[in-house]
């Protein structure tokens, strides 16, 4: 795989901006070569890390976003599928 994907920078400018956006052709091609290359046919995520948060706790959703973020910046198509049901068990256990 590319050098390219093995680290990240944080942006400091919006030029540097303007340059990573500029890059993103490169790396998209790169990520499906090497999908390609170990015959992924499909990846499968979770849609999220956690059930909705209640009003007042966005500080847990700031280590959420970290897995997705990159198939959002490569454009990645995405789909959700429902995979089961919240009980009110589910409610007494979540995190507060």
């Amino acid at each position: 795989m590319s050098n390219r994907l093995k680290y990240s920078s944080p942006v400091a400018s919006t030029s540097a901006l303007w340059d990573l956006h500029s890059r993103r052709p490169g790396l998209v091609e790169d990520v499906l070569r090497h999908w390609d290359e170990e015959r992924v046919d499909v990846v499968i995520t979770p849609g999220f890390t956690m059930p909705a948060q209640r009003l007042g706790y966005p500080i847990y959703l700031a280590a959420a976003v970290g897995y997705f973020a990159v198939f959002n910046f490569l454009n990645f198509p995405a789909g959700c599928v429902p995979a089961g049901q919240e009980t009110e068990e589910d409610q007494v256990n979540e995190i507060v």
